[in-house]
C-alpha cells in the first residue's frame, strides 16, 4: 500500500482472500474486499485518509472498499461524503476531483466512483 500513499498500515487480515482487511494507525480498519482492481482500491483509500486526516489525526472508523469503484467511510456521529473522481489510462491512475460534505447523523459515506461507471 506504501506505493499508493497509504502507510501506516498496522494489521493485515488474509483469513479470507475474499474479504481482506487491514487496520491503519490502528484506529481505521479498511476493507478491501478481494484482491480485484486494488491498484484502484489503494488510489481511493489514500483519498478518503486524506480527507479523514484533515477533519482529526484522532479519528476512528471504517472505510469500506468492496463495492467495486466506491469507497465508504463510516464513523459514529456525523456523516461524511468525500467524492472522488479516479481515472485510470496507460501512465497510471490519477485523481481528478474531490469534494466532503459533512452532516449531523449516525453513518459516515465516503464515496469514489470511476468515471469508465459514469454515462458509459
Amino acid at each position: 500500500m506504501d506505493r499508493w500513499g497509504v502507510k501506516d498500515i498496522t494489521a493485515v487480515d488474509l483469513t479470507k482472500i475474499t474479504d481482506i482487511r487491514l487496520t491503519y494507525q490502528q484506529r481505521i480498519t479498511i476493507l478491501l474486499g478481494s484482491a480485484s482492481g486494488l491498484d484502484r482500491k489503494a488510489a481511493m483509500c489514500a483519498k478518503v485518509l486524506e480527507e479523514q486526516n484533515k477533519v482529526s489525526t484522532e479519528q476512528k472508523g471504517t472505510i469500506d472498499l468492496s463495492i467495486e469503484g466506491k469507497a465508504y467511510f463510516s464513523e459514529g456521529g456525523a456523516t461524511t461524503m468525500t467524492t472522488t473522481t479516479t481515472t485510470t489510462g496507460a501512465s497510471g491512475t490519477g485523481t481528478t476531483g474531490t469534494g466532503t460534505t459533512t452532516t449531523s447523523g449516525t453513518a459516515t459515506t465516503a464515496t469514489t466512483q470511476d468515471p469508465a461507471d459514469i454515462g458509459g
